[in-house]
C-alpha cells in the first residue's frame, strides 16, 4: 500500500544538486525516510535550473546577439561610404580648381589674342544697337562678337548680300576678267574671314566660361562630400 501524502515528509534537495545547464533537470538522490505505517519511501525530485537573469554577464539571449551582428554590418556599410564620398571627394577637389585655373588662362589667351589684333569699333557710322562701343577695343568675347556682327552689315551692304562663294561663280561666269568682281570678291573673303575669326574667339570665350563654373562647381561638391565623410560616425555607439 503507497504511503499517504500526509505521512511522506518534506525533503530538501542536497545542496549543490541544482548546479546544471540551464533547463535541464536533474534527479536527486534522497536518503530514506520511514513513515508512519513502517514503510519506507524515495521520494525523487525533479529540479529545473532558471535561465540566468538579464544583465548577467555572459547570458546573451538571440536578440542580443542579432543585434549585435547588424551592428557589425552597418559599422562595415559606414566604413565602405565613408572610404567612397572620401575618394570622390578628393577627385572633384584636384580636378575642380584645375577646370577653374584652365578656364581662366584660356580666357586671357583670348583677351591676349584679341588684343594684340588692335581692332577698335569706329567712332562714327555705327548702328544704333552698337552705339555705345563707339571707340572701344576689342578685348572681349562680347566685344568681338558685336564687331562680328558690324561686319556683316557691312559686308551685306558691299556686296548686296552675296557671299564670297557667289560673287565667284559670277566672276568665273563672265570669263573672269572683270576687276570690279575680282576687288568685290577679295572684300568678301577678307571680311568673312574676319567675322569667323571673331566668331570663334566668341565661341572659346563662353567655352572658357563653361570651364570656369563647372570647375568650381566641381571644387564645391568635392568640399561637400569630404564633410560629409567626415560626419559619418566611424562605429555606431553601442546601445544602453
Amino acid at each position: 500500500m503507497p504511503a499517504p501524502a500526509a505521512d511522506i515528509p518534506r525533503i530538501r534537495l542536497p545542496k549543490g544538486a541544482a548546479r546544471t545547464a540551464p533547463g535541464r533537470p536533474v534527479r536527486s538522490r534522497v536518503r530514506p525516510h520511514p513513515t508512519a505505517a513502517g514503510r519506507v519511501v524515495l521520494l525523487p525530485v525533479t529540479v529545473f535550473r532558471a535561465p540566468a537573469p538579464r544583465g548577467v554577464p555572459g547570458a546573451q539571449t538571440a536578440r542580443e546577439l542579432t543585434s549585435e551582428e547588424g551592428q557589425h554590418v552597418m559599422d562595415a556599410s559606414q566604413r565602405r561610404a565613408g572610404t567612397l564620398l572620401t575618394a570622390v571627394g578628393l577627385a572633384l577637389g584636384v580636378a575642380g580648381p584645375v577646370m577653374v585655373l584652365r578656364g581662366r588662362s584660356g580666357r586671357n589667351e583670348i583677351r591676349g589674342e584679341l588684343a594684340a589684333q588692335k581692332i577698335t569699333f569706329p567712332e562714327r557710322g555705327l548702328p544704333v544697337e552698337l552705339a555705345a562701343r563707339a571707340g572701344r577695343r576689342v578685348e572681349t568675347g562680347p566685344d568681338a562678337h558685336a564687331y562680328a556682327d558690324f561686319i556683316k552689315g557691312n559686308l551685306a551692304r558691299t556686296t548686296g548680300g552675296r557671299t564670297y562663294a557667289e560673287i565667284t561663280n559670277e566672276l568665273h561666269a563672265s570669263g573672269g576678267d572683270d576687276e570690279k568682281l575680282s576687288a568685290l570678291r577679295q572684300t568678301a573673303f577678307m571680311g568673312q574671314s574676319l567675322r569667323a575669326s571673331l566668331m570663334s574667339a566668341y565661341q572659346a570665350w563662353h567655352l572658357t566660361t563653361l570651364v570656369t563654373g563647372l570647375g568650381a562647381a566641381l571644387t564645391g561638391v568635392g568640399a561637400a562630400l569630404l564633410a560629409t565623410a567626415g560626419a559619418l560616425p566611424s562605429r555606431i555607439p553601442d546601445g544602453p
